[in-house]
């Protein structure tokens, strides 16, 4: 499944169709809210993970960003999954874009 607003590609098996709802909802939220809303606090994250069928190792590949192509292993609760490729940019904000 691509999430676009995430920018990465994860596999659909790894979510139940509710999973696969709140993920689309969730990428259609800008980075920083989607930020704030979800690591704001713990209950909003237990939802979130909830939602999703519970914190899990997922892999990705990001399609867009610095980290463009890029896979790797990481959890559904980490930043690098949730924020996706915006998060590059908070990082190293000079950092090349590319198309």
């Amino acid at each position: 499944m691509t999430v676009q607003g995430i920018g990465l590609v994860v596999s659909e098996r790894c979510f139940s169709l509710i999973g696969c709802i709140a993920l689309k909802a969730l990428s259609g939220i800008p980075s920083a809210l989607r930020e704030r809303l979800v690591f704001g606090g713990y209950r909003r994250q237990l939802v979130l993970q909830r939602l999703l069928g519970g914190p899990r190792s997922l892999s990705v590949r990001y399609t867009r960003g610095p980290l463009l192509g890029l896979r790797f292993t990481c959890e559904s609760t980490e930043k690098y999954f949730i924020v996706g490729a915006d998060l590059e940019h908070e990082f190293n904000p000079r950092s090349p874009q590319r198309a």
